[in-house]
């Protein structure tokens, strides 16, 4: 839709970084830059971005999460390439982009819904998922997805 493409999964719903990261790896390898967007139950967002099988920007709001004991600054937000994601829309500004990624106190659905319309992608990718397409709980028409098994 609109020259994006979204992909859920029902490995995706089990919120594993490493099953995410793997799912990008893939579909940047084709040549498109992937995002790899994960909101575990709006408490954090991990939003990378993937070119040729490599993650070239990186942002976690509390990478500390899955932690036994997290250090302080290990439950501070953390951001690596934030000109490679401003170059995803060409009219982004970097400073707000910069300001919005480490701006505390966020849900992390609020932060996934401005971090979208900065970076000019489709608000139809905010919060969706497996259970929610299965549900039919999405703002494009069902019709318009391509449901894979």
């Amino acid at each position: 839709v609109d020259g994006w493409s979204v992909f859920c999964s029902d490995l995706l719903e089990q919120m594993d970084p490493q099953v995410l990261d793997h799912y990008a790896k893939g579909a940047s390898a084709a040549g498109s830059p992937t995002l790899a967007v994960l909101n575990a139950d709006d408490d954090f967002l991990s939003f990378d971005l993937y070119e040729k099988g490599e993650a070239v920007a990186v942002f976690n709001s509390c990478p500390g999460a899955y932690a036994e004991a997290p250090s302080e600054e290990e439950m501070k937000p953390q951001l690596r390439g934030l000109d490679r994601f401003a170059a995803l829309n060409a009219g982004c500004n970097p400073g707000a982009l910069e300001t919005t990624f480490l701006t505390p106190s966020y849900m992390a659905v609020d932060l996934h819904a401005d971090l979208v319309r900065l970076l000019g992608l489709p608000d139809y990718s905010i919060g969706i998922g497996a259970r929610y397409l299965a549900r039919g709980e999405c703002l494009v028409p069902l019709t318009d997805w391509a449901l894979l098994d």
